[in-house]
């Protein structure tokens, strides 16, 4: 574009200085007032011509702006794109260890791993509604049934009942450091409920909200049983509730 300006003024000074050699004006006398005319001429052309290629110039840098943005605009576009894959292929990666790790440990232990099982596969929860999982049935049905299966002794092995109601553990290589049923069911408790205000608090928890929920009120409703009295059984009727309800 700058050169195709400069040619066109080129021409035109071009054309100018040929109709001047072409015309013979007589008599041709210069005087002050001609030799100020022409300086005055030649300084607005000159002026022009300035003025003209810094507008040249101006547009030419504008059209580059333009395009440098744009291409930012993509790259950021692509980056933005390029991290969101790449979160999602790490939560996937986090929910898939959490959900294999369950499914080993309740295998090799059986039910006296209920608890952490609950604890491994509630955390799965946090990477899952990162990624693009629509199928949580087969989940929450899992959930359901570690806390069917949970009871004291997933905490401890033995317990004492104390006169005034508390029941103590007997802490396993320590006897004379014997902790109580429910400071021990609260260090458990107290991570799922840091993992539930994550999966809450999550833009994405609609998802599973109402399966949720009952799931959680579920358990709730185990551990609080258990705290009331851990020597009582859990009854068909409520397990039937927790597996259907």
């Amino acid at each position: 574009m700058k050169n195709t300006f400069i040619s066109i003024i080129g021409l035109i000074v071009s054309v100018i200085a040929i109709g001047f050699s072409l015309l013979r004006i007589v008599p041709f006398v210069i005087t002050s007032e001609t030799y100020l005319g022409i300086i005055a001429t030649f300084i607005g052309i000159a002026v022009t011509m300035l003025i003209g290629y810094q507008i040249v110039n101006t547009l030419e840098i504008k059209r580059e702006i333009l395009e440098q943005r744009k291409l930012t605009n993509k790259l950021q576009y692509m980056n933005d794109v390029l991290n969101k894959i790449i979160k999602t292929q790490k939560n996937e990666m986090q929910e898939g260890f959490d959900i294999i790790s369950t499914l080993v440990y309740y295998q090799e232990n059986g039910w006296t791993y209920s608890i952490q099982a609950f604890t491994s596969l509630h955390k799965a929860l946090i990477a899952s509604l990162e990624t693009e999982r629509t199928e949580y049935d087969w989940i929450f049905k899992l959930l359901r049934k570690y806390i069917m299966d949970i009871n004291y002794q997933n905490f401890t092995k033995f317990i004492t009942s104390l006169p005034d109601g508390r029941y103590m553990c007997n802490v396993e290589g320590n006897p004379t450091n014997d902790k109580e049923l429910k400071d021990i069911i609260k260090e458990y408790t107290d991570v799922v409920y840091d993992h539930d205000r994550q999966i809450r608090d999550n833009c994405n928890f609609c998802r599973i909200k109402m399966e949720y929920n009952r799931v959680m009120a579920l358990f709730n409703n185990r551990i609080k049983a258990i705290l009331a009295n851990p020597n009582n059984p859990i009854s068909e009727g409520e397990k039937s509730d927790i597996l259907y309800k």
